[in-house]
């Protein structure tokens, strides 16, 4: 159980005892997605404050408090349409309840106000969100592959590792197959 933990925790590492070409491999796919997740973390943080400083710049918003607002600056092109949607949103949700309609409206709005420079400035505030998302996404995803990394190369090592106390075999015949394990004690 040992190499499956030490290749779970580094993968390569048990496979250094055995196998050293798929040490080689797992360990440096480990250090290229570790150090690629690295630079898409920089990246995603320069692209942040990127679209950030563009709606400082350009939404003219008086309350950057919540974090909601960069959302709704990205859906709305002034504080008026967002009210809009919002009193049509509660109508459509509670057609005929008032007080829920009111509910609604006070637990979604947002104490800022804000309208954008020029449509240009907004349309180039969406792509600058659009690309937030694309680089999260991207990172996100080599997150989950350096997870899958680990887990294949413990899984690979505990199916390869050599053991003295099992024995395995695959033998084809004419008629099937013979497969046997053998444990010794």
């Amino acid at each position: 159980m040992i190499p499956f933990l030490k290749s779970l925790l580094i993968p390569g590492w048990s496979q250094l005892d055995f196998d050293k070409k798929s040490a080689f491999l797992m360990f440096s796919s480990e250090v290229v997605l570790v150090l690629s997740y690295v630079l898409k973390t920089k990246e995603l943080n320069i692209s942040e404050s990127n679209y950030k400083v563009w709606a400082y710049n350009y939404s003219n918003s008086n309350n950057y408090s919540n974090s909601r607002i960069y959302t709704l600056l990205e859906d709305f092109y002034s504080k008026e349409f967002f009210l809009i949607w919002l009193y049509d949103e509660a109508r459509r949700r509670y057609p005929d309840n008032l007080d829920a309609q009111a509910k609604f409206i006070e637990e979604n709005n947002i104490d800022a106000t804000w309208k954008w420079k020029d449509i240009e400035s907004y349309f180039h505030y969406q792509s600058l969100r659009s690309r937030y998302r694309s680089i999260k996404s991207f990172r996100d995803i080599l997150g989950f592959t350096i997870l899958a990394n680990h887990i294949v190369s413990a899984v690979h090592s505990f199916l390869f590792y050599p053991r003295k106390e099992i024995e395995m075999g695959f033998y084809p015949k004419m008629d099937g197959a013979e497969f046997f394990i053998k444990f010794s004690f």
